[in-house]
This record gives C-alpha cells, structure tokens and sequence, in this order.
C-alpha cells in the first residue's frame, strides 16, 4: 500500500545568501486526511485560505504567528469529499525562528467557518540544519494506525473546531478506515447582534397581529 505523508521541508541556502524555506504538503495517505464544515459533511472550498505557524503561548491563539500560508484542495472535483491540503507555502526567510516550534495549521472556510488544530508530532526539530535537503514529516492523516495525535484549538466567539479519527473516507471505490477528520466551528454571533435581530423579529410580530 503506498503511502503518502504530508511533510514540511524546510531549505536554507549557503552562508552567503538569507536562509529561505517552504512547507510541502502530500495527501497523508491514500484518502488520509480531509477539511469539512461544521456539519461533518460539507468539504471546505478548494483554494480556501491555510495559515501555517506556531503559538508563542501554548493554546492560545491570540499568539499566533504565522510562518507561511496554502490552499485546500480537493483530490476529485467529481466526489463530495472533504479537502485537504497538498499546496506547498511560499518560502520563509526565518529558518531559525521556527525550530523548535510545534506547528498550528488554521483554516478559513466558507460562510466565516474557521478551525486551528496543532499536534505534538508537528514539532519543528532544534537540530534542524540550514540545508538544502533538511526536512521533516508533519502527518495530517494516515492509511494505517496509529494516526497523529490531533488537537483543536478553541478560537474565541467560535463553536469548537473538532478532530475525528480515525474515520473512513471514502472516493468513488478507494476508501480508507484510518482517515482524520478537520471539523471548522462556527462563528457565534455577538449578543448585541442576536438581541437586535430578536427584537426585529418580535417587531414584525407585533405588526401582524
């Protein structure tokens, strides 16, 4: 069975020239790995936006810093199956700036839907040297167990992104039972918002009557 990891490869050039690195993305496996709405069904957009970087402050976002940026895709443009990633960033002129850093992928999805998820696999080597062939593997989904240990973040005034795994995701004939599931949260509505759109509602009621 061939296998397919999504991996982060970083390059960095002599000593003479700034060090430049880039983030490719693989399928993670044969149908390893999909983006989905809240609803657990609905693929997130191909070419949705992908912000790739780190926390400075373990869990919470308000430290984020990002490193680079991707797209969804979708492996068929005829099957209703959740995105994933597989476009490779642009390249990142801090190599030494994110050894060491466990990587946080958030996505933006339709109708403002976002998740960020993080795993203690995703973590940047501190010996990582500054060479052309330096890499190292960031697992999004797998075709056999174990897959990563995915987490996801809490976003403030967002329903709670989730992770599902494993979870068979399936393509036409090809289907895999060891797949991770990414599930984007919601946008909750400020209170001012929802108290003026009950009063609007409860205004026209009063005028029908």
């Amino acid at each position: 069975m061939k296998k397919t990891l999504a991996f982060l490869t970083l390059f960095a050039a002599g000593s003479t020239v700034s060090q430049a690195a880039f983030i490719s993305f693989a399928t993670g496996g044969a149908r390893g790995h999909s983006f989905v709405l809240s609803d657990g069904a609905t693929r997130v957009t191909a070419g949705s936006n992908v912000r790739i970087g780190y926390l400075t402050s373990p869990g919470n976002v308000g430290t984020f810093v990002e490193f680079g940026t991707t797209t969804i895709n979708h492996p068929l443009t005829s099957q209703q199956i959740g995105g994933f990633i597989n476009t490779k960033t642009g390249d990142n002129a801090n190599v030494a700036g994110i050894r060491n850093q466990q990587v946080v992928v958030w996505v933006y999805g339709q109708n403002g839907q976002q998740g960020a998820f993080t795993s203690p696999n995703w973590l940047v080597p501190n010996s990582l040297a500054p060479d052309v062939d330096a890499s190292f593997d960031v697992i999004l989904g797998v075709t056999a167990l174990p897959g990563p240990a995915v987490t996801a973040l809490a976003i403030p005034n967002f329903t709670e992104a989730r992770v599902n795994q494993p979870i068979t995701i399936t393509v036409g004939t090809s289907s895999n039972a060891n797949g991770t599931q990414y599930v984007l949260g919601t946008p909750i509505p400020e209170p001012s918002a929802s108290l003026l759109a009950g009063l609007a509602l409860l205004g026209l009621a009063r005028r029908r009557r």
